[in-house]
C-alpha cells in the first residue's frame, strides 16, 4: 500500500492504495480539469468525484483515510 494525497481548495485529503505509475498522469489531468471548470464544487464533493474516478473508471483499489492529528516539531 502507498499513501497518496490530494489538495482541494487548500484542504488535504489522504488515501491508501496502489495506483500504477502509468495512471498517475491520467489522475493529474483529471484533477487539473477541475481548475478549468467554473462550477463551484464543495471540496467533499470533488473528493468523492475523484474517488469514483480512480476506483471505478481506472479500477484502482483505494480507500480514503482520515488523519486524526498532525504533530509538528518546530526547530
Amino acid at each position: 500500500m502507498k499513501l497518496y494525497s490530494v489538495s482541494i481548495s487548500g484542504k488535504k485529503y489522504y488515501f491508501l492504495g496502489i495506483i500504477p505509475s502509468s495512471l498517475i498522469a491520467l489522475i493529474d489531468d483529471h484533477c487539473g480539469s477541475h481548475n478549468n471548470d467554473n462550477s463551484t464544487h464543495d471540496p467533499e464533493e470533488a473528493l468523492s468525484e475523484l474517488y469514483r474516478y480512480i476506483r471505478h473508471e481506472l479500477k484502482c483499489n483505494i480507500n480514503t483515510i482520515n488523519i486524526e492529528h498532525i504533530f509538528r516539531i518546530n526547530l
